[in-house]
């Protein structure tokens, strides 16, 4: 994968770093079981939950775990379950469950399991359950905040966030509630609700770390500057923009844009997988484009095993051929090597155009939605299949593995090819063959390969010799969630587009040339 992101790792403690910052990872926010009591073994984890130090509640609490009182045990649960690992989360849960299993703080903890585990109906209705005999229990409200931007319910989601300030105002100072704020204002494109988002966790830091306050001030001025204007604003020539690409070598297959800046020409990679949305590498074109800076933060490249030193920046003005995005805000993080991309563009984050990345044709095509419906209904209709697209960031859509198991797929053009989750395969009993990849940068990783079939709807995609990894890495910073699936570009090369439409919140993967 290309890219990672950054938003959420700033003001997270050493151990949540690092079990925290890749692309997709887990950090422990939020839960419901009531305001921070101060006895000497609850302080330490209700704090550290409260401030999103997931990993740091396993580590430390887990081997303690049969002495805490049940508050504290659902609590590590839980925060199992957000840092990826919800199979364990369900062996130390099943106790618990047995004896106990309607009640509300149950039924929420019951819910992050499902949530992490990308059954995302049953999550929202285990957290409905026990927000019906609960209101005002913190972690359901926060749970249900991130699954509606899953489920692409932004407004809901502001409303559910809304409830959750009013009834835990205690909370509102802690990185937690912080993290969950920014994630909803950051998928509605809001940059007042940044600002006043880091605004208030900048007066809070400053209280214990004056130093830690100002970072996160310059960050909200960034926002500040955009005023009530909305994030990654598209404009284009016409109704229809077609943007050629060009595909690198393989293995990657990637598809990069020819960003002309000034005379200089930057390749840009287009990775669906780039949670930040935006990422420059390049001091050149980090210069030409004239970006404003705003706080110090550490990024995850999906290619680097270490976060990477770099700061928010805000691009005011994105020009690509004959179109142009405005007001995009992103991270700088210098190339950890020479020949690495020169920015990394997620095209998902433009939502006021329909994008289709075109693998037969390697193009970019931005329409609008009449543009899109003069031009969609002229295909056949067994050559489409049309699916839920669930994420704010990034495209999850349901998928069927070897015919029999449901799950969920990252279409990542960040990627290479078709890559499986270790637990998915031990779950199906496929048999695995050892391999062993060499990076370029000296990396070395272990990992195996088994034969394996991925339906999307009836579309088959079948790979001998798939990659099975344990994504130990890849998983989602706040709900834990991880891909069963990971769906490269070598997947849809040659002979399929992929339209994402932010109107419908669907995808509609089309084959041509049959």
């Amino acid at each position: 994968m290309a890219a990672g992101f950054a938003r959420s790792v700033q003001g997270l403690s050493a151990s949540s770093k690092v079990a925290c910052m890749v692309l997709g990872v887990a950090c422990l926010l939020g839960t419901g079981y009531g305001d921070p009591v101060r006895t000497e073994v609850r302080l330490d984890i209700e704090s550290w939950y409260l401030d999103g130090e997931f990993s740091t509640i396993v580590d430390r609490g887990l081997p303690r775990s049969e002495a805490l009182e049940r508050p504290d045990r659902l609590r590590i649960v839980e925060s199992l379950a957000r840092t990826g690992r919800s199979s364990l989360a369900d062996e130390a849960f099943a106790d618990i469950l047995r004896k106990d299993p309607q009640s509300p703080p149950v039924l929420a903890v019951s819910g992050w399991i499902q949530f992490s585990r990308g059954r995302l109906q049953r999550a929202l209705e285990l957290f409905d359950t026990a927000l019906n005999l609960s209101p005002d229990l913190g972690n359901a409200l926060l749970g249900k905040v991130l699954l509606l931007l899953y489920l692409r319910r932004f407004d809901e989601a502001a409303e559910i966030y809304r409830t959750f300030l009013a009834v835990r105002p205690g909370w509102a100072t802690y990185q937690q509630a912080h993290l969950v704020g920014v994630e909803l204002f950051w998928a509605m494109r809001d940059a007042r609700g940044l600002y006043d988002q880091y605004s208030r966790r900048s007066q809070s830091q400053r209280r214990t770390n004056k130093a830690l306050g100002r970072n996160t001030r310059s960050t909200a001025k960034l926002f500040k500057s955009v005023g009530d204007l909305p994030l990654n604003i598209t404009r284009t020539a016409g109704d229809v923009v077609r943007i050629p690409l060009i595909r690198s070598e393989p293995p990657s297959g990637h598809l990069v844009l020819e960003l002309k800046v000034e005379g200089k020409v930057f390749r840009v990679v287009l990775d669906t997988g780039n949670a930040t949305g935006w990422m420059v590498h390049s001091r050149d074109l980090h210069d030409q484009l004239g970006v404003k800076r705003g706080g110090r933060t550490v990024a995850m490249i999906g290619t680097e095993a270490k976060g990477l030193d770099g700061y928010y920046i805000m691009t005011k003005s994105l020009p690509l051929p004959d179109a142009e995005i405005r007001n995009l805000p992103g991270i700088y993080v210098p190339k950890p090597y020479p020949d690495f991309y020169d920015a990394n563009l997620n095209p998902l984050f433009i939502q006021d155009r329909i994008v289709t990345i075109d693998f037969s044709e390697n193009q970019l095509v931005l329409r609008t939605p009449e543009a899109f419906s003069r031009d969609f209904t002229g295909g056949r209709s067994d050559d489409s299949v049309v699916l839920p697209w669930f994420g704010y960031e990034q495209a999850y859509v349901p998928v069927r593995i070897n015919g029999e198991r449901l799950g969920l797929a990252l279409v990542e053009t960040g990627a290479e090819d078709m890559a499986l989750q270790l637990d998915v395969a031990s779950e199906l009993g496929l048999p695995l063959t050892p391999r062993r990849r060499y990076l370029a940068n000296g990396q070395v990783y272990d990992f195996s390969q088994t034969a394996v079939v991925v339906s999307l709807d009836r579309f088959l995609f079948a790979r001998k010799q798939a990659e099975v990894w344990p994504f130990d890495r890849f998983f989602n910073r706040l709900s834990g969630l991880r891909m069963d699936v990971v769906l490269g570009p070598a997947v849809f090369s040659n002979q399929f587009s992929i339209t994402f439409h932010p109107f419908s919140s669907t995808i509609i993967l089309r084959r041509h040339g049959v």
